[in-house]
């Protein structure tokens, strides 16, 4: 069984840092460019969770607890809808967060003009791009972020899309 889990089960909406997942003690928000806004919320109906209509266009960054404490271990969510319009719309996983200015990061762009997957570092808020990919991402695909000690890899609906060998994140 997983460290932590979630199915986002709840009997009415319920903001994300109240919400108790499955398995795991709770959500931790890292980083927040709403001013103090609500961001994200679990939706009682659709027992999925995203942002609230006031946090539209903004970075909100959470994290499961416990916090990963081996070195290898696999993040994977499943995309629900796929944004309109030229904004790029992320959508992904944060791996060996220490805070919000260091992490590796598995996205999938699912809006814009050119969806795609990235793969990136953060060490000291200066990103650093891994490799990125021209992926066309659907709704129901299913999206992991496998961390495997120096070996990144995103994986889509089990398919190898992008990998990359990177030294362990270090914070300058």
């Amino acid at each position: 069984m997983p460290l932590s889990a979630d199915t986002f089960t709840e009997a009415a909406n319920t903001d994300l840092v109240l919400h108790v997942p499955d398995t795991g003690v709770g959500w931790t928000e890292e980083e927040n460019t709403t001013a103090g806004v609500s961001k994200a919320q679990v939706n009682a109906t659709s027992d999925r969770v995203g942002p609230t209509a006031d946090s539209a266009g903004q970075r909100i960054l959470y994290s499961i607890q416990p916090n990963p404490t081996e070195v290898e271990y696999d993040l994977q969510a499943k995309i629900i809808t796929i944004p309109g319009g030229t904004q790029d719309d992320p959508s992904g996983c944060l791996a060996r967060l220490t805070d919000a200015s260091n992490y590796y990061a598995g996205m999938a762009y699912t809006g814009g003009r050119n969806p795609d997957t990235r793969m990136t570092k953060v060490v000291a808020g200066v990103r650093t791009n891994l490799g990125t990919t021209n992926d066309a991402w659907a709704a129901t695909d299913t999206f992991k972020f496998e961390i495997r000690d120096a070996t990144k890899k995103i994986f889509r609906n089990g398919g190898e899309v992008l990998s990359s060998t990177d030294n362990v994140l270090t914070a300058a």
